[in-house]
């Protein structure tokens, strides 16, 4: 039987573990390896900081998943991959062979090249477990005044986790102000969608910078030299891809993501597959998104299954616009759709119920789980 291991619990691998365990006998022995007993949904984070969830309403078990799927569950991190020799290594020293390889880890934060020596705590929003644990801490530094707090990036990130933030300072820590650092806002939407992140920001009380900084002991320095003093830096920037896909043999990207074809497989090495903001599309090329990464899992559920038995693979083709939601703190959203866009509590339900009907197609409980601590 052939060996098909999983890399990380991503949106896109939810859907390879769902598609497995409807089947009554799988063809494959499956094992995933990630860090984490649960995959926190990213779409919901805003409003578990925001206070309108519970952190397990965030959160999907994956012991049930896999149980459903009849594969192992391996809690480590891959630190090293031989692609030629089809071998991984994880943190804890196991060296671990496939026959078949899928990659769904999404992407780390890229920091400040100072920030090592910064003064500043420095907290990434990625991986996401490290921000949450980070967040109790955050929040109750926030309640001896005066404390400053910045948010550095434009994206939707950024903005959701700035307006999230602002909103629960508002609940609990109302002296502490809130700080958004970004060279632009929203640059991949419409300006329609843009003016609204804007007002929005100015009406929830958020100070935006639209400058450059550069971190300079207890300070930030925006691009007209003017000082910024902050207690927290809270950075949700551009991406990098994991390090070790470095060594890995793999083709990659001029930013060192997994180069991919239209069938989401190594455009190097056909027996590995990638999804999500780990990999790159060579033709056609797109943006990374959460949307993209949960449309490419229905294709790797069908993908990785045809490629063990030699059958013809199906090709992505991604919708030349996507729908974005964006939850601006007190539960109302910003929907937006190519140049399209409107906001309030009605969006918000909208999101709602998106969202929870995503979490509840991977709501499983088993009785067992078929874990691999003696895995080599």
């Amino acid at each position: 039987m052939k060996h098909l291991v999983l890399i990380g619990g991503g949106h896109a691998h939810l859907a390879v573990l769902s598609a497995l365990a409807k089947q009554q006998t799988t063809p494959l022995h499956l094992t995933l390896i990630t860090p984490q007993i649960q995959q926190t949904y990213s779409g919901m984070l805003p409003g578990w900081l925001a206070g309108h969830y519970r952190l397990d309403e965030c959160q999907i078990n994956l012991p049930p998943l896999l149980t459903a799927a009849q594969g192992q569950l391996l809690l480590d991190q891959v630190t090293h991959l031989d692609a030629t020799q089809q071998i991984l290594t994880t943190a804890t020293g196991r060296n671990i062979h496939y026959d078949l390889l899928s990659i769904n880890i999404g992407s780390e934060t890229a920091l400040m090249s100072n920030q090592a020596t910064a003064a500043i705590p420095i907290t990434p929003i990625r991986p996401l477990d490290g921000f949450i644990n980070s967040w109790p801490s955050i929040l109750k530094a926030a309640q001896q005044p005066p404390y400053r707090l910045a948010v550095l990036g434009g994206g939707a990130a950024g903005v959701e986790l700035a307006l999230a933030i602002q909103y629960a300072f508002q609940q609990q820590a109302p002296q502490a102000t809130v700080h958004l650092l970004a060279s632009s806002l929203l640059a991949d939407h419409a300006r329609g969608v843009q003016q609204r992140v804007r007002d929005r920001l100015l009406q929830a009380g958020v100070n935006l910078h639209l400058s450059r900084a550069k971190l300079q002991g207890e300070q930030l320095i925006l691009a007209d030299d003017e000082p910024l003093e902050v207690d927290h830096l809270i950075a949700a920037t551009g991406a990098k891809a994991a390090d070790w896909l470095a060594s890995s043999g793999l083709s990659l990207d001029q930013q060192g993501y997994i180069a991919v074809n239209a069938y989401h497989q190594s455009c190097s090495h056909p027996n590995i597959f990638a999804a999500g903001d780990i990999c790159s599309r060579i033709e056609p090329q797109f943006g990374r998104s959460g949307v993209h990464a949960v449309y490419a899992g229905k294709l790797l559920a069908e993908n990785l299954p045809a490629f063990s038995k030699h059958q013809p693979l199906k090709q992505y083709q991604p919708k030349q616009r996507s729908l974005y939601l964006l939850a601006t703190g007190p539960k109302q959203a910003i929907a937006s759709w190519g140049a399209w866009s409107a906001e309030g509590a009605w969006v918000w339900r909208w999101k709602n119920h998106i969202d929870q009907k995503f979490m509840r197609q991977y709501r499983l409980t088993a009785p067992t789980l078929n874990t691999s601590e003696q895995l080599s």
